[in-house]
């Protein structure tokens, strides 16, 4: 079973990176404590982002291990929140490009194209297997 298939484009992938900002930041306001960010819903939102460029969706690795990698070495040798700061720079800054990056123009492995704007393509039952 495929669980991350298909393509999305640039508008799409705003208008959610958006929407769970928003999310975010309402449930930061209502909680007393710092809610955390779902990486799982930013792996949700990456992966068809990445297949519309090309790219494989085990590519969310690179940001995952950015950040655990931040955890690690802020716990062994310098101050947490420096170091977590700066992972989260980091991945920042890898979800505006992928936001930033034209898509594949052409079908690829992980479908054809999706259309400009935010529109969305009706998938045929007969190629929905």
């Amino acid at each position: 079973m495929k669980t991350f298939r298909g393509r999305i484009n640039r508008s799409w992938y705003w208008l959610a990176l958006g929407l769970l900002a928003v999310i975010y930041l309402a449930l930061n306001l209502a909680a007393y404590k710092q809610v955390p960010v779902s990486e799982v819903a930013l792996i949700f939102l990456c992966v068809p982002r990445l297949h519309d460029i090309g790219k494989s969706g085990w590519f969310v690795l690179i940001g995952i291990g950015t950040e655990l990698l931040g955890i690690a070495i802020g716990f062994a040798f310098f101050s947490l929140g420096g170091i977590l700061g700066s992972a989260a720079l980091v991945i920042v800054g890898l979800l505006v490009w992928l936001g930033a990056i034209p898509g594949d123009p052409n079908p690829n492995a992980w479908g054809e194209p999706p259309l400009p704007g935010l529109q969305w393509r009706r998938q045929n039952r007969a190629s929905a297997g």
